[in-house]
């Protein structure tokens, strides 16, 4: 899990300098949440050798749900961008930011997805109370993923 911390803190900063979102970190993170994925589907032996990921298990969707919740959310958001794009509209949330979705669900399931949901959100305010019309949304999604992971891995009694 920490490798798909690193390559999301990666593309995020390159997101919010250059407002792109680069295949090749994107493609090594989501690989990082396969792996992360096929762990926990093993369980055992691998939970134990990786410490973070076998925190967060017990307080993440199965790993069925994962992949489906990712490649749902996927879909979902490629669609919307096409759509508006076919229309003529200016690009909205990029393919990127997609793929961004995809990579956190597929690591975390629907907490993935809170996290997708509170960096939009977040990130529009921001941009509201700045003036701005358009934002990096890699940064802010990235951020409240790590921070909901990390809260989730916590020991709470």
């Amino acid at each position: 899990m920490a490798l798909v911390c690193v390559f999301a803190i990666w593309a995020s900063i390159v997101d919010a300098r250059r407002r792109l979102l680069p295949n090749a970190l994107l493609a090594s993170m989501a690989l990082s949440a396969a792996l992360v994925v096929a762990a926990r589907f093993a369980g055992g032996v691998w939970l134990r050798d990786l410490p973070w990921v076998a925190a967060l298990d017990p307080r993440l969707d199965p790993p069925w749900m994962c992949v489906l919740v990712a490649l749902l959310v996927l879909a979902l958001l490629a669609g919307l961008e096409m759509g508006r794009r076919r229309k003529g509209a200016e690009p909205g949330l990029g393919f990127g930011d997609a793929k961004l979705a995809f990579c956190w669900m597929l690591a975390l399931g629907l907490l993935g997805l809170w996290g997708f949901a509170l960096g939009c959100g977040s990130g529009a305010l921001a941009a509201k109370v700045r003036h701005e019309r358009t934002f990096a949304l890699g940064p802010w999604v990235s951020a409240w993923c790590v921070a909901l992971a990390v809260l989730a891995a916590l020991p709470w009694r």
